[in-house]
């Protein structure tokens, strides 16, 4: 009896452990679901594979002579193109977007800044600035001009001390604002850019601080002007007059018709340096370029300007095109998010797409800086490469799921419901190890009663009695 029990029970452990290396497969197991939608879009059920399999991201164009560079719309948030975005880097005097951001938004134009002698003395001959003296008295307007377009270094170290009452705590303000713009690799240790080892950034953190910085109107005013004349002062005689060193404005030496501004920057260590924007048929793209030359900063950021324009469309996002997007997610087709009920409101919001991509090549998936399970941080993207990202709350009521979004333009939101999936999950295989294990169970139960039946007829007719089954 021992003997054939063990040879049942070998029988049940082979079994289940041949099926069990076919249950650990991605393709062991089978969902059976109901669900009911309310959109009247179609559903497309393309795999994330699909968009992995494609090749249909444009080219980026091969002339480019900045080492560090970055094309980024400044609605969605898209990375066009990219080299060594995501390296620490020396900004110069890009840093002065952050600078003049801050100092519109916490000044009025009109305000009278009085330089102290550490601003008129935190120069060099050799530095960038408008031999402004200690004492001296400009509006925050005029500071802004001198700052943006001639990248006077010690009207920086002025405007930073009027606005935070000291450098210190102004660069403070600087570090607080860069981080609360997702520049996680990023620290400033002055206004101006001048040479720190502590003073860093990347061209993708850059590129995040330029889109907030390009959205306010003052700032945009005053950096797409060619040229400004300070008047005399209290303590300066003469008119200072000035160019912007920005030479991609229309008009300029490499003039783009399509740019609305920008910033340079140089020092030994950090280079040539450039952030500028561009905007054409309602798209706006940010270039960031680190470590370039003196030329080429600007041409490489025309290049891709027009390669940006050219091979690329912001599409709004409609009821089809979510509805395909979250439907072929396997984020949206996991146990946990089948148990919700969705409603979407991003149909008035954007991606930024090759013109070649289909909506069937987008995919959605969880962002790596999110760790709420209630407001998910969701990144759109096709052929790898990022077009947009949302927030997508979960809920088993009917709320707003995509609120939130880091998509701007969104005015008018129309929103489609999505009833959530009712879905029971079976694992094929752990159905047949069951069933597998029942019937050898069964075997070994009939086994041992044709064997109890036959010793019963030996003791009662004795050994010459055949037994029949």
């Amino acid at each position: 009896m021992n003997m054939n029990f063990n040879k049942a029970l070998r029988r049940v452990a082979a079994a289940t452990a041949a099926a069990t290396l076919l249950f650990i497969t991605p393709a062991s197991a089978l969902t059976v679901s109901a669900a009911t939608n309310t959109s009247s879009s179609t559903i497309a059920t393309t795999s994330a594979t699909t968009a992995a399999t494609t090749s249909s991201w444009p080219k980026i164009p091969e002339d480019l002579v900045s080492n560090k560079y970055i094309l980024m719309d400044a609605d969605t948030g898209a990375i066009l193109a990219e080299k060594g975005a995501y390296d620490k880097s020396y900004p110069a005097s890009t840093t002065k977007i952050l600078t003049g951001l801050l100092v519109a938004e916490n000044n009025n134009l009109s305000d009278t800044v009085t330089f102290s002698s550490k601003a008129a003395n935190s120069v060099t001959l050799i530095d960038s600035q408008l031999g402004t003296r200690a004492g001296e008295e400009m509006s925050v307007e005029q500071a802004l001009y001198g700052l943006l377009l001639y990248s006077a270094n010690e009207l920086a170290y002025g405007l930073a001390e009027h606005t935070g009452g000291t450098l210190e705590n102004f660069v403070d303000m600087m570090n607080t604002r860069a981080k609360a713009m997702g520049a996680k690799n990023t620290h400033f240790a002055n206004a101006s850019g001048l040479p720190d080892t502590n003073h860093y950034t990347t061209a993708y953190d850059m590129a995040l601080i330029a889109k907030e910085v390009f959205n306010n109107p003052t700032f945009m005013k005053i950096d797409s002007t060619t040229y400004y004349e300070i008047p005399p002062t209290n303590k300066y005689k003469n008119t200072r007059r000035f160019n912007n060193r920005n030479l991609l404005l229309p008009g300029m030496k490499y003039g783009y018709e399509y740019c609305i501004g920008g910033k340079t920057g140089y020092t030994v260590d950090a280079e040539y340096t450039y952030v500028a924007q561009a905007e054409k048929n309602g798209m706006r793209l940010i270039f960031v370029c680190f470590q370039s030359t003196a030329d080429g900063r600007f041409t490489d950021a025309k290049t891709l300007f027009e390669w940006g324009f050219n091979n690329f469309e912001k599409v709004s996002i409609s009821d089809a095109v979510r509805s395909t997007v979250i439907n072929s997610s396997d984020y949206y087709a996991s146990p946990v998010l089948g148990n919700h009920t969705i409603n979407t409101s991003l149909s008035s919001s954007y991606l930024t797409m090759p013109k070649s991509i289909k909506a069937s090549d987008i995919t959605m998936e969880k962002a790596d800086s999110s760790d709420s399970t209630d407001n998910v941080q969701v990144n759109f993207k096709a052929d790898g490469h990022l077009l947009g990202s949302g927030t997508l709350t979960l809920s088993s009521s009917a709320t707003n799921a995509l609120a939130g979004t880091t998509l701007p333009l969104a005015s008018d939101s129309t929103a489609s419901k999505k009833h959530g999936k009712f879905s029971i999950v079976i694992n094929i295989w752990l159905v047949l190890i069951i069933l597998g294990a029942l019937f050898f169970y069964r075997q070994y139960r009939s086994d041992q009663d044709r064997k109890m039946k036959k010793e019963h007829y030996k003791r009662k007719y004795g050994k010459k009695v055949r037994y029949y089954k």
